[in-house]
């Protein structure tokens, strides 16, 4: 296992803290809050042995409040999932971590109350791999292997609008991101 570590760049990649994770556990993705405040952590207990990595379906998901330089973890999902995340993103404020890819969807986590609040796909996608917040941390927007935008409440899961990218072409999106004004 690898430790995670916080670094000031500014200061020759100076090691502000470091966090050791549990045994077998491995780091598998990191995303950050367009702020720069918060920092969201996925890892699995995968199984590494000559140069392979075989993921268990168990995943952590941790948060790192930037200022305070404080780590914890946020929520444990199980099931099938952990090899299909592609993307981990927090709001502004920390409050919440979506998890992108898993079981092929989206798992939505409240770091405030350490829950898991939902996990789903929405019917017409195969499969989810990027996701990004509103500006106000109301929404989530994720997209896929179809080529379409969901704009999902985060509270709910409820998709609330869809936008058709496809165009009669099935591509997939490659990325997602929402404008902060």
């Amino acid at each position: 296992s690898s430790p995670y570590a916080l670094l000031d760049i500014s200061d020759g990649c100076k090691v502000l803290k470091k966090w050791l994770p549990a045994a077998g556990w491995w780091f598998q993705y990191v995303g950050k809050s367009v702020n720069n405040k918060y920092v969201a952590l996925v890892t699995t207990d995968g199984v590494q042995a000559a140069g392979y990595r075989f993921d268990n379906d168990r995943a952590k998901i941790g948060l790192v409040d930037v200022d305070k330089r404080e780590f914890r973890w946020v929520a444990d999902l199980n099931g099938h999932g952990a090899s299909t995340v592609r993307r981990v993103v927090a709001t502004g404020d920390g409050r919440y971590i979506a998890v992108a890819g898993w079981n092929n969807g989206t798992a939505m986590i409240d770091a405030k109350e350490a829950k898991v609040l939902w996990s789903k796909r929405p019917e017409e996608e195969i499969s989810t791999g990027h996701a990004a917040f509103a500006h106000d941390g109301k929404f989530i927007y994720t997209a896929g292997s179809e080529g379409c935008v969901y704009g999902i409440d985060v509270q709910t899961g409820r998709v609330v609008c869809v936008n058709d990218g496809r165009q009669g072409q099935g591509s997939p999106s490659t990325h997602i991101a929402f404008p902060h004004w």
